[in-house]
């Protein structure tokens, strides 16, 4: 099934290639859980509710809100597929996240230093690695992603932001919940930027395995 209709420059997935993008999505958190316990040296869980295509556009709402102070990072990615590779943290989940990383109370940290930045980095590049290879691996194709780069900047100015080197309207967006033991949920976003034809590619090869 294609998923890209030129006439309307639509995208849609049906619910058997959402199942399977939330699986790959499922063991890509996994793979991610495991190193992430051992960094805080504490058990992580990680979940992914959902899983689409989107509207470059929507994704400021689908991360929430335009308003919303967002910290995270950004790297291109190259291969079998094209395109730019963005996790994000809305502040207070960073907040949390630097302060779960440093073994600090939740609410000792209130602006991000160098060093709380560099933590965050080493967390995005761990989602990055971790949900890239596990989406390569399973679909046989091959991609690799440059050294994250930190972006901290509201949502509305994200796309903009990331979509410097690439021009597309739609992408691939993961929402992830971090579960940490006797600590409040925290949030973070996945989203693969990619051009038409990697998209296609994609979804082709998940139509071959459905």
């Amino acid at each position: 099934m294609r998923i890209y209709n030129k006439g309307d420059n639509m995208y849609e997935l049906d619910e058997f290639q959402k199942d399977a993008l939330r699986e790959l999505g499922n063991l890509g958190s996994g793979k991610a859980s495991s190193e992430l316990s051992e960094l805080i040296n504490s058990k992580v869980n990680l979940e992914v509710p959902f899983v689409d295509l989107v509207p470059t556009k929507n994704i400021p709402d689908l991360v929430g809100g335009p308003k919303r102070l967002v910290v995270g990072t950004y790297s291109q990615i190259t291969g079998d597929v094209m395109g730019t590779l963005v996790v994000i943290f809305p502040i207070k989940s960073a907040l949390m996240l630097v302060d779960i990383l440093k073994k600090k109370p939740i609410g000792t940290c209130e602006v991000l230093d160098v060093d709380d930045r560099n933590r965050i980095k080493d967390v995005g590049e761990i989602l990055s690695s971790a949900y890239l290879e596990t989406f390569a691996s399973f679909l046989g194709i091959h991609a690799t992603y440059e050294e994250p780069r930190l972006v901290s900047a509201f949502g509305e100015s994200l796309p903009d932001f990331v979509l410097l080197n690439i021009k597309e309207d739609y992408a691939l967006l993961l929402k992830t919940n971090f579960q940490i033991p006797s600590t409040e949920a925290l949030e973070g976003n996945f989203v693969l930027l990619l051009t038409a034809k990697s998209i296609e590619k994609i979804i082709d090869a998940i139509n071959q395995k459905l």
